[in-house]
């Protein structure tokens, strides 16, 4: 995979940037990320087998913060961000 998806989410701008196996989430802003918490409820379980079958991983990166796995095993410090999934 190799490109770009520029796109919307919670009403705010997001880029999702696919290179080789890895894709990465590039928010506009931190609010992107809250918005999209509620969201990963219902999805978060399903996409990490997904994500995990298909040896794809996931990551977000903050300007200020750099980049983290969120899938197929999330960041120490990501998990505590994120809502629990069980």
């Amino acid at each position: 995979m190799a490109g770009r998806l520029d796109g919307t989410a919670a009403g705010r701008p997001f880029s999702l940037l696919a290179d080789g196996r890895d894709l990465v989430l590039v928010p506009s802003a931190i609010r992107t990320l809250l918005g999209l918490r509620m969201w990963w409820q219902g999805v978060g379980v399903p996409l990490q087998t997904l994500f995990r079958t298909a040896g794809v991983r996931l990551f977000v990166r903050v300007k200020w913060l750099g980049r983290f796995e969120v899938l197929p095993e999330p960041n120490r410090l990501l998990r505590l961000f994120l809502p629990r999934t069980s």
